[in-house]
């Protein structure tokens, strides 16, 4: 049941999505995002009342938001009237030229594929691996190398994936053994026990074919978004308690767990959570931007530098939970709640209504330059995608995730997009080289 503080929290996000929707009309363009990670993440307080000062904060980042559109509305309408003069050659771009084929995103993954059969063998095989799962963050530690090298698989399957719809003629086979690949990422997806590591492609998939090959309706979408809320829910009941016990795999589906088992929607308070932690908290200790230098100091190992700065995560658990889960776990900070943790009330709002805004503003102008970008004969066009289709989730995980996190994760994606467009251009002239020569 919405509370009556709810409801007027509710009107506020309505009309910024109305705002939104007014001044850029495609309904995935990426500012969306950010509107529905507001919504969702913070969920939790449409239907429970928090205190003022925390109400006071939610409806600030909702004005920013509205502001910063308003604010560039005339720059966005511009270039949309302009970009949607030209938008079927746009949608009938095709990178069909490229003489690539399944081998070659099948050699790129193999060092993932390695990579993931030596974590399982480091840990005594499935069984073992499995069972240290719910520990991860404790198992894992000095594996980051390791772990990153396994995450590029999914970034080669998102570029795989914008290849094949972005072809103008696709065979039955390519399909085929497409999905063979997107079978393995959904069960290395599994292997992570991360429900981000399962969900996240398949909406960027989703983002890729809207501004791609072919604009998706509202009502798709929002039919595609609640099936994703609905199985983010069962996988989080999935994930609770994994092991392997005398009779297989359990789960938190598996008749061992009924009596415990209870649909989960924490989801809604990734946002609420840390923010009503950090604006509860008027004596820890400020970290003055520390948190954002370990984007650079979390690649040096801890055994060379035992006392280089926490991440946001690492402190807002420690300092403002009383280190609740002993270091097996972390919460995740988010925009504000980190530049609190870093510069206090009310410094702290200020400064992360700042980065809001020029993130808001910035991925707006990004869209523009991305939508200006897709007029352009380039070959290499569903590489580009894939480039815009991560930032635009970094700059919506960014309102609850953790800065370095996310900019690391981030790091890795674009890393590994650029390596596959230079083997691309490599593999592509190497082919067209041979065949000139046997002609």
């Amino acid at each position: 049941m919405i509370s009556a503080t709810g409801s007027i929290l509710l009107v506020v996000w309505l009309l910024a999505a109305t705002v939104s929707f007014y001044t850029v009309s495609d309904v995935f363009s990426p500012e969306k995002l950010i509107l529905i990670a507001l919504g969702m993440f913070f969920g939790d307080v449409f239907f429970n009342d928090y205190s003022l000062e925390f109400n006071l904060v939610y409806v600030a980042i909702l004005t920013s938001f509205v502001a910063v559109v308003v604010l560039l509305s005339p720059i966005l309408r511009r270039n949309m009237k302009s970009l949607a003069s030209a938008s079927s050659l746009e949608m009938h771009h095709k990178s069909n030229d490229l003489l690539i084929g399944y081998k070659f995103f099948w050699l790129l993954s193999i060092p993932a594929l390695l990579a993931q059969v030596w974590m399982i063998q480091l840990f005594g095989g499935i069984e073992g691996y499995i069972n240290v799962l719910a520990m991860r963050v404790v198992e894992f530690r000095g594996l980051g190398w390791l772990t990153s090298i396994i995450k590029t698989f999914s970034v080669i399957n998102l570029v795989y994936f914008s290849y094949l719809v972005t072809r103008s003629r696709r065979k039955r086979r390519d399909v085929a053994i497409y999905m063979l690949h997107f079978g393995l990422f959904l069960f290395m997806g599994l292997l992570t026990g991360s429900r981000g590591s399962l969900l996240v492609n398949p909406v960027l998939m989703l983002l890729i074919y809207h501004h791609s090959v072919q604009r998706i309706s509202l009502r798709w979408l929002s039919a595609f978004a609640l099936s994703a809320v609905l199985l983010a829910s069962v996988l989080e009941l999935a994930r609770q308690g994994v092991s392997f016990g005398e009779g297989g795999l359990v789960t938190g589906l598996s008749a061992e767990r009924q009596d415990d088992r209870k649909m989960s929607f924490r989801w809604a308070q990734y946002g609420t959570i840390p923010l009503n932690l950090v604006l509860d908290e008027n004596n820890a200790s400020k970290q003055y931007g520390f948190t954002y230098l370990t984007v650079i100091t979390n690649f040096v190992p801890r055994v060379i530098w035992p006392t280089k700065p926490d991440t946001g995560g690492i402190v807002l658990t420690k300092e403002y939970t009383d280190n609740a889960w002993g270091g097996s776990s972390n919460l995740s900070t988010g925009i504000f709640p980190e530049a609190i943790i870093n510069f206090g009330q009310p410094l702290g709002v200020i400064v992360g209504t700042l980065q809001f805004c020029a993130l808001v503003g910035g991925l707006l102008l990004y869209y523009v330059r991305f939508r200006r970008r897709k007029l352009v004969n380039n070959r290499y066009q569903f590489v580009y995608s894939v480039r815009f289709a991560y930032i635009s989730w970094a700059a919506m995980a960014l309102i609850v995730g953790e800065f370095t996190n996310t900019m690391i994760t981030l790091l890795i994606q674009l890393i590994t997009v650029s390596v596959i467009g230079i083997f691309l251009h490599l593999f592509s002239k190497t082919r067209m080289s041979r065949l000139q020569v046997t002609q």
